[in-house]
């Protein structure tokens, strides 16, 4: 999972109004640094409305948005954490809103690295005391030290 992370896609303490916003600004960064396509944005919309990607672990919520292959040109994980909820979808049932904090956005394009990350995404987000340390994180750089030491 860790060579997937880049500290140019790590944004931390951000505030959105909404998913679309988060998607706006971030998935822009994605494609402004050569991660994605032109369509990267739209598609990651595109794909969150049809499978959404927010899950309540109880005292705290995550989303681990992504889209299709085709609209990413090198493989990456962002990573924001959100100074208020942004409400996303819940994964389990559409019709529930889950307050988001912490965002993992993928952009995986082989089937074996999306399954590698996943499992190991879940290891962190199921970790609650991990979790609020990520969200404490001041400095890029010790988010991805904490994410490195708890993802080998």
């Amino acid at each position: 999972m860790i060579e997937f992370l880049n500290q140019k896609l790590v944004f931390l303490n951000k505030s959105y109004s909404n998913s679309d916003a988060l998607f706006e600004d971030i998935g822009g960064e994605i494609f402004a640094k050569g991660f994605g396509t032109g369509q990267f944005v739209e598609k990651l919309k595109e794909r969150e409305g049809n499978f959404p990607t927010g899950l309540n672990l109880g005292n705290y919520g995550v989303a681990i948005p992504h889209t299709d292959p085709e609209y990413i040109t090198e493989q990456f994980i962002s990573v924001a954490t959100l100074n208020e909820p942004v409400s996303f979808k819940s994964m389990d049932n559409i019709n529930v809103e889950v307050p988001v904090k912490l965002v993992f956005i993928l952009g995986l394009t082989k089937a074996e690295n999306q399954l590698l990350v996943l499992q190991k995404l879940m290891q962190v987000i199921q970790d609650e005391a991990l979790v609020k340390g990520l969200m404490k994180e001041k400095n890029i750089n010790d988010l991805l030290r904490t994410l490195e030491k708890n993802t080998i």
